[in-house]
């Protein structure tokens, strides 16, 4: 493991604060595999799980979620919509939410603040900031995605992962250990041609293969879409929306986080 992004903390007490300036970099190197497979701990570090805590108690999975800061989440509104906060629950750290690992740590909802502008028919404006009610210590496998200070270029490859579905909407295999995948970004108009009775808005992302079989699922809505610049550093550049019923015939579309950014920081300043 290279720990030389660390060098830059001279003090014990600094470290989180180094950290925090080292967004997007993992120290655990990526897998550079095409298609879906099983993650590794520690690969993607702002990947949340977001869960309902039950009143028996059971952790039930909704979504995906990333992690932008000690107390900032970002999310699809479509996950987040009509739900109380005191019943949610974001776990970082995670690997395999069936297990008991050391290296998760769990986090009460503070505040749940849904695009104003969110339209459930459509998806438009499916994004969705959560104020944690604590603050998150940064760990080797709690570190957040960086926030895009431009928009990606179709043809750039990047990263999906979640715990959802690997075999479509009618199957109920939602996994409990963490997948990855790499897709290409697409051309917004390519991609409509292929929605062609759907919306696919700018502040839409398309990212997939037109053949399908790669693609984020039911289970990982809310997840990131994440792309490393020439220092491997990630930057959050979608959002998992929504896509093909079965998840196996078209590309997925994502909430183009680009295009957000200053209701991101809008918001945040007033919350």
């Amino acid at each position: 493991i290279d720990y030389s992004w660390h060098l830059s903390c001279t003090l014990k007490e600094a470290i989180n604060d180094c950290r925090q300036n080292e967004c997007g970099k993992t120290v655990v190197p990526i897998t550079k595999i095409v298609g879906g497979v099983q993650a590794s701990a520690g690969e993607w570090p702002w990947q949340g799980l977001f869960l309902k805590i039950s009143a028996l108690g059971a952790r039930i999975p909704i979504c995906g979620a990333t992690l932008i800061s000690q107390k900032w989440v970002l999310t699809a509104a479509h996950c987040t919509v009509g739900i109380t906060h005191t019943s949610l629950q974001i776990d970082f750290g995670v690997l395999d939410y069936a297990a008991n690992e050391a290296s998760a740590k769990a986090f009460a909802v503070e505040k749940i603040i849904d695009h104003e502008a969110y339209n459930n028919i459509n998806l438009l404006n499916d994004i969705s900031l959560i104020k944690l009610a604590g603050v998150v210590t940064y760990t080797d496998y709690i570190i957040p995605a960086c926030l895009p200070t431009a928009d990606i270029s179709a043809g750039e490859l990047c990263w999906i992962t979640g715990w959802g579905s690997t075999e479509g909407e009618i199957s109920t295999d939602a996994r409990n250990i963490l997948r990855e995948a790499s897709v290409p970004v697409l051309n917004n108009t390519q991609c409509s041609s292929w929605y062609s009775t759907f919306n696919i808005f700018s502040t839409n992302l398309c990212a997939g293969y037109q053949a399908g079989g790669v693609d984020s699922c039911q289970g990982d809505s809310g997840g990131p879409l994440v792309c490393a610049d020439n220092s491997s550093k990630f930057y959050l550049h979608g959002i998992t929306s929504w896509g093909d019923w079965l998840c196996l015939e078209q590309p997925g579309v994502y909430t183009r986080v680009s295009e957000y950014q200053n209701w991101i920081s809008t918001t945040q300043a007033e919350n």
